[in-house]
């Protein structure tokens, strides 16, 4: 089974994707004092995670968190820099849809369950994750850099975007990590642990990491991961 799946888009799934990232690029070029402003709190699961990773003060990460909002619990009440254009909001919240979209459709043509599974289920949450990594033009390791460890998702798919996608390794096995190379803002989607046990079509979480080595020129790397969580109501 291949490790991750390219869902169909057309063209204007690609300038939505597009108009995304770029918004994305929006948000975290603003100032440090504009993000503190939505900064994530303990208790909400969404806005700025400032929670850089570092290595020898070379490499930096961090990310953004939004998604539908569900005025009943605050933990899903989204949180935005003021200072960040509408038009960028709304570029993201249409990113947030159209994946959705996307999303639901490549789960019913790959697992015929797919639709049981989903009128039996809630959604949990159904949130993107910004993220944003950046290296100093002086940077010359010349081994591998692993910005992002070896994980697997929690939720039932997880759909990403990325304006450089060979950044993304997945592994399968005990085979070696393989770099994944597709155009820039063409989706993958990859399952996640939700999908153990749902369906017999084969397929399960894949280990994925962020990497970057010499041979990339580029030095920034702007992703979009929308998750797809479900809540349990019944066995299906």
């Amino acid at each position: 089974m291949k490790n991750y799946l390219t869902p169909k888009i057309n063209n204007q799934d690609i300038d939505v994707f597009i108009d995304g990232i770029n918004a994305a690029r929006t948000l975290f070029m603003l100032s440090n004092s504009e993000k503190q402003k939505a900064e994530m709190v303990i208790g909400v699961n969404r806005g700025w995670d400032q929670s850089y990773l570092k290595f020898n003060e070379k490499v930096k990460s961090e990310s953004f968190v939004f998604g539908s909002t569900y005025r009943q619990n605050n933990y899903f009440i989204n949180k935005w820099p003021p200072s960040l254009d509408k038009k960028f909001r709304l570029s993201l919240h249409k990113t947030l849809s159209t994946s959705r979209r996307i999303l639901i459709d490549t789960l019913y043509s790959y697992i015929p369950e797919a639709k049981k599974i989903l009128d039996n289920t809630s959604i949990d949450d159904f949130r993107a994750k910004l993220s944003f990594y950046s290296l100093r033009s002086n940077y010359k390791n010349k081994k591998q850099q692993i910005l992002c460890g070896k994980h697997t998702d929690f939720g039932l798919a997880t759909l990403n975007i990325s304006d450089n996608a060979e950044w993304l390794e997945t592994k399968s096995g005990e085979k070696s990590w393989s770099r994944i190379a597709i155009n820039p803002v063409q989706p993958i989607i990859w399952f996640g642990e939700q999908i153990t046990g749902i369906t017999d079509k084969g397929f399960k979480p894949f280990p994925h990491r962020i990497s970057y080595c010499k041979n990339f020129d580029k030095r920034e790397r702007f992703g979009i991961s929308i998750f797809l969580d479900l809540l349990q109501k019944e066995s299906v």
